[in-house]
């Protein structure tokens, strides 16, 4: 079980690094090391500090509901992270998964997503993910509606919309 609330500035920095990690955890056939080199310069903070400050970011957190100094001192650890912009879905990532996901946790995440955007009044979901993180949205009932090549640094990526209907 974790828990999920709206990212703080001060998630800054732990956010950055759950994405470094995860994109160096990532498989060489998924990710080659060019693309693992461009994404590390993306995930810069100021990047993640402007998604913070400007959209909806959120992150999950261990639920360590028995670990009180924890949850006092406010040291809770980030387990993963994503953002909604109108009925846009990016960035889905968990610490440390092979596929960008971690199954469970990250169906906690999507299951929230799906709620915060159908509570903005929106009847359907669209998901922006790169290759290996597109098979986890297709287990989840979404279905790829446009693929395109993004280039970030002079590296390209496949990356989908993938849309799914919350009615």
């Amino acid at each position: 079980m974790v828990s999920i609330r709206k990212a703080k500035i001060e998630d800054v920095e732990q956010i950055k690094q759950l994405l470094l990690d995860n994109v160096e955890f990532q498989k060489d056939y998924l990710l080659s090391k060019l693309q693992k080199e461009a994404l590390n310069k993306y995930f810069s903070e100021h990047k993640i500090l402007s998604l913070v400050e400007g959209i909806n970011v959120f992150v999950a957190e261990d639920d360590v509901r028995d670990d009180a100094d924890k949850i006092l001192n406010n040291e809770l650890e980030i387990i993963g992270v994503f953002a909604v912009e109108e009925n846009l879905l990016f960035s889905l990532y968990t610490k440390k998964s092979e596929n960008f996901v971690n199954i469970e946790i990250g169906k906690e995440m999507l299951d929230y997503a799906e709620i915060v955007i159908q509570e903005k009044g929106f009847d359907e979901v669209n998901a922006l993910a790169l290759e290996p993180l597109k098979r986890f949205f297709e287990k989840n009932k979404y279905k790829e509606a446009e693929k395109w090549i993004l280039e970030f640094d002079g590296v390209k990526f496949n990356e989908f919309r993938l849309t799914k209907s919350l009615i």
